[in-house]
């Protein structure tokens, strides 16, 4: 095996694994703690995780250095998006679960939403003509 395959062996961000569109780099999931995100905000969504530990651990791919983690580019840009979780074993994944993430330091108030042939929309945290509009 050349020393680039063991490095990407390793490593789900080596060269053999190309990234894909809007998700970031995969990070071990001892760095979760200062990613700055908040995720399972549901029983489903902490069963499903449950499951997934789990099936990880069936897969022999259950050891710490072995869990990884990756946002969705929304989540830095507007707020929210998606997290996906992975056990990484033998150069893939032997399993991975997604579920809803947000931004851990700050409230999304409003979003805006650009659309072809118009000024776009706004979406605003109140229902009322009284919410501030969002800022561009």
């Amino acid at each position: 095996m050349s020393a680039q395959a063991i490095a990407d062996a390793g490593d789900p961000n080596g060269t053999n694994n190309q990234p894909q569109a809007g998700w970031g780099l995969w990070f071990p999931r001892s760095q979760v703690a200062g990613a700055n995100f908040d995720s399972g905000f549901s029983n489903s969504e902490l069963g499903g995780f449950l499951d997934f530990e789990a099936i990880c651990a069936e897969a022999g791919a259950g050891e710490p250095e072995n869990y990884w983690f990756r946002l969705t580019n929304s989540v830095q840009r507007m707020g929210t998006g998606s997290v996906e979780y992975g056990c990484w074993q033998n150069g893939r994944f032997a399993y991975t679960y997604s579920s809803t993430a947000i931004l851990g330091d700050q409230t999304v108030n409003c979003l805006y939403v650009r659309s072809i042939g118009s000024s776009g929309l706004n979406i605003r945290a109140e229902p009322s003509t009284a919410a501030a509009f969002c800022e561009r």
